[in-house]
């Protein structure tokens, strides 16, 4: 799934989607099987209003999503997993779980890091870490085949 790199992205509005294994509920139990819930992006104004008693959001690199009556979120043990959107046809990932005042409650959006803010990062983390780099790294290629030995230089 493609990273996103464009800062203004997600949109207000624009329906998210986070996937995980955490709780299902607020103090509740682990999930068994992955679950999926749809939250639209809350704009960085209204998430700083609501979450202006626990010192609010850092924009630049957070983003928050969450429904105003509550009832679905991102919830304890799924930090580090992905929200994505996919108003383009496909799925693009914006952020990663991050943190939010219980689960699922009403005005308390979920809070979540930009995946835009760390692109760079996060493509160096993957070429320098993956034992078959993708073509977008330098030298990736992914597929190529062995050159046969000895190789003279």
């Amino acid at each position: 799934i493609p990273l996103n790199s464009a800062s203004g992205t997600p949109t207000n509005g624009e329906v998210l989607t986070v996937v995980g294994l955490g709780d299902t509920t607020d103090g509740g139990n682990r999930a068994q099987f992955l679950q999926k819930v749809d939250v639209p992006k809350v704009s960085d104004s209204k998430c700083n209003s609501q979450l202006s008693s626990f010192g609010g959001i850092n924009s630049d690199v957070m983003f928050c999503a969450g429904r105003d009556e509550g009832g679905v979120d991102s919830c304890q043990q799924d930090s580090g997993g992905p929200i994505f959107s996919a108003e383009s046809g496909s799925p693009v990932q914006v952020g990663v779980v991050s943190w939010g005042i219980g689960c699922a409650l009403a005005n308390r959006p979920g809070v979540y890091a930009r995946v835009s803010d760390q692109y760079d990062w996060i493509q160096q983390q993957i070429c320098d870490l993956s034992a078959n780099p993708p073509a977008s790294c330098n030298g990736g290629g992914g597929d190529d085949e062995p050159t046969a030995s000895p190789v003279s230089a």
